[in-house]
């Protein structure tokens, strides 16, 4: 069985195909339903398979899924299951129906400081989730970031990641990545790949989300020559972001935050002091929107990232009034109980 002759209502290993949810260059993901589980889920096929050496691309989509399984971070896509087919690999994952970060900001441009940042600091948790896990991504960008229908950001495809501890995976005669949101260090190899690699990419995101367009634009060798020996343009980025960018963006990893949680602390301190600024003010600032699916999306996420408070360095989920009062009322309902127990007894 051949990935690009899959048809929807086919059955796969355990799988019935409904709809494709996109491709690339090295697979096809599926929205389908699992036959045992009774659910709807997400299947991704090596499209790679069908241009030769499928050993090598059946043992990169395994080695994917053990990766994935090792990782528990609702900041990134569950792997449920890996089976073959007729010789055909699958990649069962949970479904994440929305668009990726990539399709909304060609859809709807850059966000406003405030929200860019709340969303890089969710990312770098599940960078952070990862990492501590011994797993490097390798290749985040905002067509790897998955925005639910709640308004959840997930990181997701980790086709190229690696353990820490494998150096063996390192491609010797190609650049693996995206140039775009690559490290400098990875085009010169001058060492093997580490944690600070997936940050310098979560600067050059987050610079897209507050522009609208990445540092570095043109041709291949263009951009590699720029990520190696040009500056990022910084002076379009307002003062409080800058400090964490022009750290992020730096081109010796010795400068750079030095891991996930160092960047989750500074974006904390940002956010924080732009609120205090804020409180006089009626509101914070929001982008706006034509009130249309893509508005009501924005919503939810601005409402999802805005549940976490950022707090003396650790993280606080809010509750909303409703959620206190049957808190409340359930405490008030346990006391009654032990009440009428005691009486009970006497």
């Amino acid at each position: 069985m051949r990935p690009m002759e899959l048809q929807a209502a086919q059955v796969v290993g355990r799988c019935r195909l409904i709809s494709q949810l996109g491709h690339g260059s090295m697979g096809v993901v599926w929205k389908a339903h699992h036959l045992a589980l009774d659910i709807p889920v997400a299947v991704k096929v090596v499209r790679s398979l069908d241009l030769g050496d499928p050993v090598k691309h059946r043992q990169r989509l395994q080695r994917e899924a053990r990766l994935a399984a090792r990782l528990n971070h609702p900041g990134i896509v569950r792997v449920l299951d890996f089976c073959e087919d007729e010789g055909l690999p699958l990649l069962v994952m949970e479904l994440v129906e929305g668009p990726t970060l990539d399709a909304y900001l060609r859809g709807h441009g850059p966000f406003v400081e405030r929200t860019a940042l709340l969303m890089a600091y969710h990312l770098s948790g599940a960078l952070q989730a990862a990492h501590e896990a011994g797993i490097i991504h390798r290749d985040l960008k905002p067509s790897n970031v998955l925005i639910s229908a709640d308004g959840m950001l997930k990181l997701s495809d980790l086709g190229l990641a690696r353990p820490l501890s494998d150096s063996s995976l390192t491609d010797q005669k190609n650049v693996m990545g995206t140039p775009l949101y690559m490290a400098p260090e990875l085009f010169t190899r001058v060492s093997d790949p580490d944690p600070r690699c997936d940050l310098y990419s979560l600067g050059v995101l987050l610079y897209q989300l507050i522009t609208g367009v990445v540092p570095f634009q043109g041709s291949t060798a263009q951009v590699i020559h720029a990520q190696l020996h040009l500056t990022p343009d910084l002076d379009r980025i307002p003062l409080r972001s800058r400090q964490i960018l022009s750290k992020l963006l730096d081109k010796d990893p010795d400068r750079r935050f030095q891991g996930a949680r160092e960047v989750r602390e500074a974006i904390r301190g940002c956010v924080q002091a732009m609120d205090a600024q804020q409180r006089s003010s009626e509101a914070v600032a929001r982008p706006g929107g034509s009130g249309g699916t893509e508005s009501r999306l924005l919503v939810r996420l601005e409402k999802s990232l805005s549940t976490e408070s950022i707090s003396g360095g650790k993280t606080i989920v809010h509750t909303t009034g409703k959620e206190r009062l049957i808190v409340a009322l359930l405490l008030g309902l346990l006391v009654c109980v032990g009440v009428l127990g005691l009486l009970w007894m006497r």
